[in-house]
């Protein structure tokens, strides 16, 4: 019997952690991700005539041999504008980040770092500060504002669980970087 129950035990795969590192083997680069990026979805009041439509956020980490550079990539839908950077809320209060252009050689990186959902999409990656970190972290609601392709604001947001303070991923994200 006990050896009934230690076979089982076996069997049992434990959840696979909410971060993980990755090599990106071009650049040499390794790249520590969230196992799945925040998923914010269009606020009823920014929805007009279109369905419900999705945007990602999360953080990401190179290390380029000792180098260590901390990143956000946020993706959004391909009806909004891709000439004007989404603004980006921690709580009620917008975050100041620097858009980083010039593509994925600029970061050290020849992958993004996460997949996009779907192919009508457009990247953006910003530099992020720990700060700006942490408070996603500990956020309730962070939510992201982009015109629309007609000029119109569009908001996505991802709210944390009744009662629960901040997002679980990201804060493993934090302790992961040992901050």
């Amino acid at each position: 019997m006990i050896a009934l129950v230690v076979l089982l035990a076996g069997c049992v795969s434990a959840p696979s952690a909410p971060v993980r590192d990755k090599l990106d083997a071009d650049t040499g680069s390794t790249v520590t991700v969230l196992k799945d990026p925040l998923e914010l979805v269009n606020a009823p009041e920014h929805r007009g005539g279109r369905g419900i439509e999705f945007a990602y956020l999360a953080p990401f980490e190179t290390d380029q041999m000792g180098a260590h550079t901390l990143l956000l990539w946020v993706l959004v839908p391909n009806d909004v504008s891709t000439s004007s950077p989404p603004v980006i809320h921690c709580d009620d209060k917008p975050v100041e980040l620097s858009v980083r252009a010039g593509g994925l050689g600029e970061l050290d990186l020849a992958e993004p770092p996460y997949e996009a959902p779907y192919p009508w999409s457009t990247s953006w990656y910003f530099a992020l500060t720990d700060p700006a970190l942490a408070c996603f972290a500990q956020a309730h609601v962070v939510t992201l504002e982009i015109p629309d392709a007609a000029g119109e604001p569009a908001q996505f947001r991802i709210e944390t669980a009744a009662k629960a303070t901040g997002f679980p991923s990201l804060q493993a994200f934090v302790a992961h970087r040992g901050n």
